[in-house]
């Protein structure tokens, strides 16, 4: 018996016909084995659905609990490629810590969102950041230095092509 979790839609493929998809079991979630077998179906643009069974075992990866990650005060860590570490504390009362990293010097931005999609804070605008973990607070204030009420609200970071989103609660 098995358990299958979706885990993405919509991969890229390129003209081979070969994706790639990388998916890091988030903290909190049920342990499975340390391998497993992935279970792909694909769709092709007239609805025709198809299904493989990987031939080779893929590895598993847990987030322990937050932060388990290089600190980025530490310095010298680099990531493999950009990631949007999850906000902590979350939920916050009245700042957290929202902790980033991008594997070469690129332009990024973060922005903080409410659930209607209005723009409540720019933390970073597009500017270059240097390889390495980094980190931000967000104080709960505004673009205008207002304090955002509870609420949920959503941070996106883009370095580069990587866009990446985390939700956050803020509890006054």
């Amino acid at each position: 018996m098995g358990l299958w979790i979706a885990l993405a839609s919509n991969i890229g493929v390129d003209d081979g016909g070969d994706g790639s998809y990388t998916w890091r079991i988030p903290h909190g979630s049920s342990r499975v084995e340390d391998r497993c077998r992935i279970r792909v179906i694909a769709n092709d643009g007239n609805q025709q659905q198809g299904l493989d069974v990987s031939d080779a075992d893929f590895s598993i990866e847990y987030a322990e609990k937050p932060g388990d990650e290089p600190d980025p005060s530490q310095g010298g860590s680099v990531p493999a490629a950009p990631v949007l570490l999850d906000p902590a504390p979350n939920p916050f009362n009245p700042s957290t810590t929202i902790r980033y990293g991008v594997s070469e010097r690129c332009a990024a931005s973060m922005v903080v969102y409410d659930v209607a999609g209005r723009r409540i804070r720019t933390l970073i605008e597009s500017r270059p950041v240097d390889p390495g973990y980094h980190s931000i607070d967000w104080d709960g204030r505004n673009d205008a230095g207002a304090m955002a009420g509870t609420g949920v609200y959503f941070v996106r970071f883009t370095a580069g092509r990587f866009v990446a989103s985390r939700k956050l609660n803020l509890i006054r």
